[in-house]
């Protein structure tokens, strides 16, 4: 089940950065359910990273580019952008990053 953390402004610790205020999702599938239905259920790792204007999802990516993790393309979302990232090892590593920033 999806979860959805509201961060605050805070620093990484190791290299000083700041990332903006945001709040994000992090999807994992279910395997039984995989198994279940084989090719009807294709859901996979993915994390949803909700941001409030472009300037601060310019910012949030260029600062996961400096993570090395890539993310999707930006699309609009009500009055949000959503920054999405797609697969198994960039979501554990965007969520290791998350977790020790805090």
């Amino acid at each position: 089940m999806p979860r959805a953390l509201k961060t605050q402004l805070y620093v990484l610790k190791s290299d000083k950065t700041a990332f903006p205020p945001f709040t994000y999702c992090i999807r994992k599938p279910i395997y039984k359910r995989r198994k279940l239905l084989k090719s009807d259920y294709k859901k996979g790792y993915e994390t949803r990273i909700s941001i409030k204007d472009i300037d601060e999802v310019r910012m949030m990516k260029s600062i996961l580019i400096m993570k090395c993790i890539t993310s999707g393309k930006p699309y609009k979302k009500h009055k949000r952008y959503i920054l999405p990232i797609y697969g198994e090892e960039k979501t554990t590593a965007f969520s290791k990053i998350i977790t020790n920033a805090l």
